[in-house]
C-alpha cells in the first residue's frame, strides 16, 4: 500500500497518529494529511505580543517557511523570554499582523513588514495548533546534521510498573526549509519509553535509528521500526497478546545481555578477567 503523505500543516506527523475532533478519544490510525482527511480544523486566535528592536531589528517574532507549502510559520519568539508572556508558540501560522493578511505571503514580506513597525504591541492573529493534547515536548530535535539531534531509544513495552496505555506525541522543528525533523514518542502513564527520529524530504520518511515496537492507545502492537525503514505496519486485531510480550521480553533481554558481554570485553581488554 502507497504510503500517505506524512507532512502535515504544522509539521511532522507518524504512523500510528491521526486525530479527529474529538482530540481526547481520538483512535490512533495511519498518518493523513490535515487539510484533506484529518477533520480537526485549525482555530483561530488573537493574540498580543510584544516586540521589540535590537539595533533596529526586530527580535520578538522570526519566521519560515514549510517545505512547498504556502504561508509562514513561527520559528522561534522572543529569545530570552517565557512563551507564554508572548503567547506566541513555534510552529503557529500567521495569518494577520495588526489587520494586514500575510495567509498568502512569504517570509520577506512578514520581514519586512515587521521591520518597519515600531517597538510595541502586535495583533497577530495564528493559527493554533490544537495537537498540544499530544504533542509534549519531549527532547530538543533539530536538523540530522545538528549535534543536537535526538537519538533513539529502544521501546520494547512500557516502563516496571505502568500499565497505562501509551498517546503518541511529536515535536516538530521548523527551522529547515529541505528537512523538517522531529521526534516521536511513546507515552505510558506520562512517561517517555521510546523516542525515535525522522526526517521527512520530499515527502520521503526516513528512520535514523532503530526503534523496536510501536503501540497504540490500548497497548496493542500496531507496528515495528527497522534501521532505515518504513513502519510496518500491522493490524492489532492480529497481534497475540502472548506473543507480543515474548517478543518483548526476548527485546529486554537481548539489550541486557549486550551490555553484559560488552563489559565483559572491556574487562577482559584491561586484563581484569
Amino acid at each position: 500500500e502507497e504510503k500517505k503523505d506524512v507532512v502535515g500543516e504544522f509539521g511532522l506527523w507518524a504512523d500510528g497518529l491521526a486525530l479527529s475532533e474529538d482530540v481526547e478519544n481520538a483512535p490512533l490510525l495511519h498518518a493523513v494529511k490535515v487539510e484533506e482527511d484529518r477533520g480537526l480544523k485549525p482555530t483561530l486566535e488573537t493574540i498580543t505580543a510584544t516586540i521589540h528592536k535590537q539595533k533596529g531589528q526586530p527580535i520578538g517574532i522570526e519566521c519560515c517557511h514549510k517545505v512547498d507549502r504556502k504561508g509562514v510559520f513561527v520559528r522561534n519568539t522572543l529569545s530570552g523570554t517565557p512563551a507564554w508572556e508572548t503567547s506566541l508558540r513555534r510552529g503557529m501560522r500567521i495569518e494577520s499582523i495588526n489587520g494586514v493578511d500575510f495567509s498568502e505571503s512569504n517570509v520577506d514580506e512578514v520581514t519586512s513588514f515587521l521591520n518597519e513597525l515600531d517597538e510595541g504591541d502586535l495583533a497577530i492573529v495564528a493559527n493554533v495548533d490544537r495537537r498540544h493534547h499530544f504533542a509534549r515536548k519531549v527532547a530538543r530535535n533539530q536538523a540530522p546534521s545538528s549535534k543536537h539531534r535526538q537519538d533513539s531509544r529502544s521501546m520494547p513495552g512500557p516502563p516496571p510498573g505502568v500499565d497505562e496505555p501509551g498517546v503518541w506525541g511529536t515535536n516538530t522543528y521548523f527551522g529547515d526549509q529541505t528537512c523538517i525533523d522531529g521526534a516521536l514518542c511513546c507515552f505510558f502513564g506520562g512517561l517517555v519509553a521510546g523516542v525515535i527520529c525522522c526526517c521527512i524530504e520530499h515527502d520521503k520518511r526516513q528512520v535514523y535509528k532503530t526503534q523496536d515496537f510501536l503501540y497504540d492507545r490500548d497497548g496493542n502492537l500496531i507496528g515495528r521500526v527497522g534501521k532505515c525503514n518504513f513502519v510496518e505496519e500491522h493490524d492489532p486485531s492480529t497481534i497475540n497478546r502472548e506473543e507480543q510480550t515474548r517478543a518483548c521480553n526476548i527485546a529486554s533481554f537481548v539489550s541486557v545481555t549486550s551490555v553484559v558481554i560488552y563489559f565483559i570485553m572491556r574487562l577482559y581488554q584491561q586484563g581484569l578477567v
